[in-house]
C-alpha cells in the first residue's frame, strides 16, 4: 500500500530520531521530542521490507537458496517432466516411460510424453527422441521399447517398419539383411520367387513322347 503518493509501500517505522524544540524564539529548549523516520536503502528512497518468497514454477527446479529471481530455475531436461511446484533438486523431474519420448525441456506434464512411431523405440525411461530401428530389424507398433529381427526371405533398412521381401530372382536365407543388393541371386537352374527364402530348382521342360 503506498502512502503519501511516494510509491514506497507502508511498513511499520524503523527508527526513531530525537531533537529539541525550541520555543518563543529564543532557542531555549521546550522539551525532547521525537519523530519516526524511514529508513532508505539502495538509493531509492523507499523502506526496505519482505516480501513472500514464491515457489520454484513446475517444469524444473531451483537449486539456489536465497534466489532473487526466477532466471535460477534449471529446467527439467528432454525426455523428463516436472509437475509440482516447489522443487529444489533434479529428482523432481520424472522420466518418460518406456516406449515414449519427450523433445521439450522444461516440460509440466506427463502428456508430453509421446509413443514412438513404427520404426523406433525407447528401450528405458528418459527419451528425449525414439531410436530408429537398427538394419537388420524393424518394428510395425507404435510405443515400442526394442526392434524385431528381419525375417526370412526379406531385408530390413535402418528405421524399418516392416521387412521387405527379396525381389523375384533372388533369396534371403538369413534374418540379418539390410537392403536388397544383400539378397542372394538365384544360381542357373534355379528360380526365386518374390521373397523367397531357398532357391527352387528349375524343372526342365517335359516333352511329348
Amino acid at each position: 500500500l503506498p502512502i503519501h503518493g511516494n510509491g514506497c509501500p507502508y511498513m511499520a517505522m524503523v527508527a526513531h530520531i530525537w531533537h529539541w524544540l525550541p520555543i518563543h524564539g529564543n532557542g531555549c529548549p521546550y522539551m525532547a521530542a521525537h519523530t519516526w523516520q524511514w529508513l532508505p536503502i539502495h538509493g531509492n528512497g523507499c523502506p526496505h521490507m519482505w516480501q513472500a518468497c514464491k515457489a520454484c514454477a513446475a517444469g524444473g527446479w531451483c537449486p539456489l537458496a536465497g534466489a532473487s529471481t526466477a532466471t535460477v530455475k534449471i529446467p527439467c531436461p528432454a525426455g523428463y517432466y516436472n509437475p509440482d511446484t516447489g522443487s529444489s533438486t533434479n529428482a523432481s523431474c520424472v522420466p518418460c516411460e518406456s516406449g515414449m519420448y519427450n523433445p521439450l525441456p522444461d516440460s509440466v506434464s506427463a502428456a508430453a510424453c509421446q509413443p514412438c512411431w513404427a520404426g523406433r523405440y525407447a528401450a528405458t525411461r528418459g527419451y528425449a527422441d525414439c531410436a530408429l530401428c537398427a538394419q537388420g530389424t524393424y518394428q510395425r507398433l507404435r510405443n515400442s521399447t526394442a526392434c524385431l529381427t528381419c525375417e526370412l526371405g526379406a531385408y530390413c533398412e535402418e528405421g524399418a517398419s516392416a521387412a521387405l521381401p527379396c525381389s523375384a530372382g533372388r533369396f534371403g536365407n538369413t534374418t540379418d539383411l539390410s537392403n536388397e543388393a544383400q539378397c542372394a541371386l538365384c544360381s542357373a537352374g534355379h528360380s526365386c520367387s518374390i521373397g523367397s527364402t531357398v532357391p527352387a530348382v528349375r524343372m526342365p521342360p517335359q516333352t511329348r513322347q
